[in-house]
């Protein structure tokens, strides 16, 4: 049996992008090439908001064309046991 969790989270990826200029923290480039997993749980939207928010105003006085993008996702719980299944530990 698989469940979907019902509070939206977000993964957050570092991405390189060109040609673009953002104009907030809180644009996000029309195109750019994922480069690497941020923090490896995923969060919530408050906690992206905020993670997006200091990474990408420290990255928006360098030269170094990195922003942070924060990733919809949808997580999933397989062989999650249910009240009164027996569980096995051996």
């Amino acid at each position: 049996m698989e469940s979907a969790t019902s509070e939206r989270r977000f993964r957050i990826w570092i991405a390189r992008y060109e040609d673009w200029r953002p104009r907030g923290w809180s644009d996000q480039p029309p195109r750019a090439v994922a480069l690497e997993l941020a923090e490896i749980e995923a969060m919530a939207s408050e906690q992206a908001a905020e993670y997006l928010q200091g990474f990408n105003e420290e990255m928006r006085g360098r030269r170094k064309r990195l922003w942070a993008v924060a990733i919809a996702v949808d997580l999933m719980f397989r062989n999650e046991p249910q009240p009164g299944d027996l569980i096995a530990t051996r």
